[in-house]
């Protein structure tokens, strides 16, 4: 999948970051003298109000998104009686997601920040820029039966299980993992404040080296170590909602229903013998996920009733304290949604899978659709202050109906024997309709083997 989608249809991640920061530029453009005075320097605060910079910056993460891959074996074990058949299916694969811009993006980026040595590139690229892990993932257990049956339709119907067994053997094989430390950082304005600045000099000349790499390191952090530093961290967040995935339904079992029908065409043109050998196969399902707990990532919003009841003026130093911690909690807000344990009810799943089938002798061709929707989810926090709870924007954190239209082909050999049966398959799928999930395709091979 090369383009995420983050929100209905769009797969760039300014539909899902607030990059031009209108809302922000206004407060800073209005921001009082008085809470300037938290700050040491004007200088610190005032190019935050010049929104052409920051503009042209920020433009150049506009268009970014999440890539993903997967490589895997689906191995499936099945079982047929003359009116009866049972399913096991299970998928050991292993999945790496990413952010991704185009090269014209990254040069625009290196011109701005500078360039990396390769080294450094890589070790970013492993420690704040990929996610990935290898294992099984759920394990699907499916059994039908053959209620009509004609020379020219059958029908099967049944029900199917979707157990949550999924497992990671290793994580962070190319990249990391990044929701080991999901706790609120802490920032403190006054040592930095203490160690940089001096008068109207931005970093005072008498501020050792290693002081100010350790500043460096407090505020920015280090590329080649792992979560580390405050706006790295901030980075890091974001990969834990966007980048770190599962291997799974993220432990939602899964109870549906299934229907199978094939229908020969010769049951519409009786007068040829060729057409025993076109069918027109649907497999339809309806899947109930039953609620499970989940981490999931919820902004706080911002209230401006917080800024106008505090006395930024004051003298009192106690005051002055508590106004500098306040204003280091937003900052700290603004840039780490929270981590909150939320048991979430996902929507039913239906699915429609529908194909022509032509079968040779030797040679098989299939053609069709395969469409997914998904209704929205419900969400219920867990032991939340309920201070903070009524400040989390819950509305945005859950999702919403997500719907999927695939193509599909299949071209495949086989040898057929009395006593065992051998098929080989080449399978393709593209997304053509979507929103609320990526716009992804896929290749498979097909080995089954019937005794």
């Amino acid at each position: 999948m090369d383009r995420s989608v983050f929100k209905n249809k769009s797969t760039s991640i300014d539909c899902y970051l607030d990059l031009q920061q209108k809302t922000l530029f206004n407060a800073l453009d209005n921001l009082s003298p008085e809470l300037k005075n938290l700050f040491p320097m004007a200088s610190l605060i005032d190019p935050l109000s010049d929104t052409a910079d920051f503009d042209s910056i920020l433009k150049l993460f506009r268009n970014f998104t999440a890539e993903q891959r997967r490589l895997g074996i689906m191995m499936h074990l099945w079982r047929q009686w003359e009116q009866a058949e049972f399913r096991a299916i299970l998928p050991l694969y292993y999945v790496e997601r990413n952010f991704i811009a185009t090269p014209e993006e990254q040069e625009a980026i290196e011109a701005q920040f500078g360039t990396l040595t390769p080294d450094e590139a890589k070790m970013f690229e492993k420690n704040h820029g990929i996610s990935d892990r290898i294992g099984f993932g759920d394990f699907r257990l499916e059994s039908n039966f053959v209620p009509y049956n004609t020379d020219t339709f059958a029908l099967r119907v049944g029900g199917f299980l979707t157990i949550p067994t999924a497992v990671a053997f290793s994580k962070g094989i190319n990249g990391t993992t990044f929701r080991d430390c999901l706790e609120q950082p802490n920032l403190d304005l006054q040592a930095l404040f203490d160690l940089a600045f001096k008068d109207d000099d931005l970093v005072d000349p008498s501020v050792s080296s290693g002081e100010q790499e350790a500043l460096k390191e407090e505020l920015i952090g280090d590329i080649c170590k792992n979560k580390n530093g405050f706006l790295l961290g901030a980075v890091d967040r974001l990969n834990a909602v966007l980048v770190e995935t599962s291997l799974g339904n993220r432990g939602h079992l899964g109870i549906g229903g299934i229907i199978r029908s094939k229908t020969s065409l010769r049951s519409l043109l009786d007068d040829y013998e060729w057409t025993d050998r076109i069918n027109w196969n649907n497999r339809l399902s309806v899947e109930y996920l039953t609620p499970a707990n989940e981490t999931r990532f919820y902004i706080k919003r911002n209230s401006i009733e917080d800024f106008n009841s505090r006395d930024f003026n004051s003298d009192d130093e106690e005051v002055q304290d508590e106004n500098l911690a306040f204003i280091e909690q937003e900052i700290v807000d603004k840039f780490y949604p929270y981590a909150i344990k939320t048991r979430v009810k996902p929507g039913p799943i239906l699915r429609w899978f529908s194909r022509w089938c032509v079968n040779g002798d030797v040679w098989d061709l299939t053609l069709g659709s395969d469409i997914w929707i998904q209704a929205g989810e419900s969400l219920k926090l867990k032991c939340v202050d309920p201070e903070l709870f009524a400040k989390l924007d819950i509305c945005n954190a859950s999702n919403s109906l997500a719907y999927q239209f695939k193509s599909v082909a299949s071209f495949g050999f086989k040898v057929l024997r009395p006593e065992y049966a051998f098929f080989f398959n080449i399978n393709a799928e593209g997304t053509s309709w979507n929103k609320n999930i990526g716009d992804d395709w896929a290749v498979s091979l097909n080995l089954e083997a019937n005794f």
